[in-house]
């Protein structure tokens, strides 16, 4: 066999998909040993819903986000189900996860290969499934395991458009007619994008020659194609009644917290506009990755910038460009694939939570695909031997170089502090880099060092009303009251509805002995549901003691008593003091009697003696009672804080980023 003769099977046969899918799987093998990374604390390892697959209603049938869901309206089932699947099967094992990520990267990249079949010949489709395979900007979406969402609504939308392309008549028959409707029912339940998938499957007819741009043919595919575009369309109001009922609106009250200007329609455009030179560079020049493009990175656009206008010629051009697929497809396809998958995404039409994302490009990447399969069948058309082997050359390159940012970038995600520290390293101009830097500084215990890095992050950007919470419980923790209220009320001020300011600045007014207006921000996170029923009665009757109204804080630390997470023993001695200091203190000798009993621990038991022996003595007594000593008494409860020593939650909880 000639090397002519090896270069004409090559061609014929093209790239085998099981060399895509191991290289797509190799690309990520270094990712398996990640950890649980940035959302995947919140979505994964602190979410109730995956740990417990038995209860498949809360899967189904809540919000996406553990908390602040209805309002940041996001409803993804099919990954939650898909996550609590792989935990009953592993647990509290990242890898597992990881690894199931690689795997289903892997599939996509199968199905990349066969579509791009569809349009180019075996060798050309099959290097542009090596570059989606290998693409760097997949890496947010593969290594960071709540990309999962990503990735299953693309396997659900390609699957889809090859069942639809794979029909020998215009029409569809019922049998796929049903396995697209499935599959894109599985596209809407794991990520919103995939509603685009019926404009995909026109616009695949209309590049493989399908439909021509003549009245009769354009009369026949509409005929042909009306039961079917008909069933997507009630099965999308199905979706959208289904999604209302459980988010309790259509998009969400509050999309982008952190991003207020996204809610106004000029700045919103002008900063999607501003979005697309950062497309650009990111599908043909992926060095530069980005874990968080808000503020520092990219500032707001509020007027007409260079970048914004040059974002608004790229979009006129990708849309001139797609309006020619139907006289020429290779020219079109890959720029109305884009167009079509990156448009729900790009904040042209509604806020989605953030400015820009690597994770949303895994589908539109595709289109850099369709332009190596094209571009590389050009070429081999070409009659100049050496430009082919300069174009081979080229692309063996490029595709080194992508594999080895992948490869690199991997363990960016290995856990949060791992992605703080990298977008620190990277871009110290983002807010989010010098707040993440905070927590670590004080994780540390480098106070002032993460004092520095809080004020750095809020003169950078202080419209994050979760980041103002943060700095608020800084300085709670700090015994800077005052401080800590205002930023607090600052953040409560941004978003009342959130629930947490209000938590913490409840907690800070009582560190400040404000207890009227401790009381009052306590009532409101009650009725946001921005505490548990221990954490409030815990501070509620800490602040009724403030108040000096001790019979209701005896009420309160008996509702606090049989609570799970508390220490029964130490509410009860609470529960005493408050009923002596009531005048009722053969009650608290019962309730400490009581516990006594109940006391697994001998110094619990001791602690409780010695507060029954102040009872005795009187030291609890109301003022002028006949019954309190003349004398200096000892009060073993006055030395016991509730406000710190875990009684403060951690700041990495409440109001988090919608798809970050």
């Amino acid at each position: 066999m000639t090397l002519a003769d090896v270069r004409a099977r090559l061609r014929r046969v093209g790239v085998p998909w099981w060399m895509v899918a191991l290289v797509a799987v190799a690309v990520y093998a270094n990712a398996v040993a990640n950890g649980f990374a940035y959302d995947d604390v919140f979505i994964i390892l602190q979410n109730t819903r995956v740990h417990d697959l038995a209860d498949q209603r809360s899967i189904w049938t809540t919000p996406y986000w553990p908390s602040m869901g209805s309002e940041l309206g996001l409803w993804r089932p099919v990954p939650i189900f898909a996550y609590a699947v792989q935990w009953a099967l592993a647990g509290n094992a990242p890898w597992f996860f990881h690894l199931v990520s690689a795997l289903m990267h892997a599939g996509v990249a199968v199905l990349a290969l066969l579509l791009l079949r569809r349009f180019a010949a075996p060798l050309a489709a099959g290097l542009g499934a090596l570059v989606f395979a290998v693409h760097p900007v997949h890496v947010e979406a593969v290594a960071n395991v709540v990309g999962q969402a990503e990735i299953i609504a693309a396997g659900a939308v390609l699957g889809a458009l090859l069942i639809h392309l794979g029909r020998p008549a215009p029409g569809m028959g019922w049998g796929r007619r049903l396995a697209v409707l499935a599959l894109y029912g599985v596209g809407l339940l794991a990520k919103e994008s995939a509603v685009t998938l019926p404009a995909l499957l026109v616009l695949v007819d209309v590049a493989d020659g399908r439909v021509r741009p003549e009245r009769r043919s354009v009369a026949a595919y509409a005929r042909a194609m009306a039961a079917p575009l008909l069933l997507m369309a009630l099965l999308v109001g199905f979706y959208l009644v289904a999604r209302v009922s459980v988010l309790g609106n259509l998009t969400g009250v509050d999309a982008a917290p952190a991003l207020p200007y996204l809610h106004e329609t000029g700045p919103r455009l002008l900063s999607a506009f501003r979005a697309w030179p950062e497309y650009v560079r990111l599908l043909f020049f992926p060095a530069d990755l980005v874990v968080d493009y808000g503020p520092g990175v990219i500032l707001p656009t509020l007027t007409w910038t260079p970048m914004a206008a040059l974002g608004a010629l790229l979009l006129a051009l990708a849309v001139t460009l797609a309006a020619l697929t139907p006289w020429r497809p290779r020219v079109g396809l890959p720029a109305a694939w884009f167009l079509l998958t990156v448009l729900t995404v790009s904040n042209l039409f509604f806020p989605i939570g953030v400015l820009l994302a690597e994770r949303t490009l895994y589908l539109p990447v595709l289109a850099v695909s369709f332009l190596v399969a094209f571009g590389w069948e050009a070429v081999a058309r070409g009659r100049v031997r050496m430009g082919r082997r300069w174009a081979a050359a080229a692309l063996a390159v490029a595709l080194v170089l992508l594999a080895v940012r992948t490869v690199r970038r991997n363990p960016a995600w290995n856990s949060t502090m791992d992605v703080a520290l990298t977008l620190a390293h990277e871009h110290p101009e983002s807010y989010r880099a010098q707040w993440m830097m905070a927590w670590e500084m004080e994780r540390r215990g480098f106070v002032d060092r993460a004092g520095g890095h809080f004020q750095l992050a809020l003169a950078l950007w202080p419209h994050d009303s979760q980041m103002r919470s943060d700095v608020g419980l800084f300085h709670t923790r700090q015994g800077n009251f005052e401080e800590a209220i205002r930023h607090l009320r600052g953040a409560a001020e941004q978003h009342p509805y959130v629930g947490r300011p209000w938590t913490l600045l409840a907690f800070a007014y009582v560190g400040a002995e404000r207890w009227e207006e401790a009381l009052a921000a306590l009532e409101r996170s009650w009725r946001l549901q921005g505490t548990d029923a221990l954490t409030y009665n815990l501070f509620r009757a800490r602040t009724y003691e403030g108040l000096g109204q001790w019979g209701r804080a005896a009420a309160a630390w008996r509702l606090v008593r049989p609570l799970p997470g508390g220490e029964g023993w130490l509410y009860a001695a609470f529960e005493a003091r408050a009923l002596a200091r009531a005048g009722h203190a053969e009650a608290a000798l019962a309730a400490l009697n009581q516990a006594v009993a109940s006391a697994g621990e001998p110094a619990a038991g001791a602690n409780l003696e010695a507060v029954a022996a102040a009872v005795r003595q009187g030291c609890y007594a109301p003022v002028g009672s006949p019954e309190r000593p003349p004398g200096p008494c000892v009060d073993p409860v006055g030395g016991w804080s509730l406000l710190g020593g875990g009684a403060v939650p951690d700041p990495a909880t409440g109001l988090q980023n919608a798809t970050s």
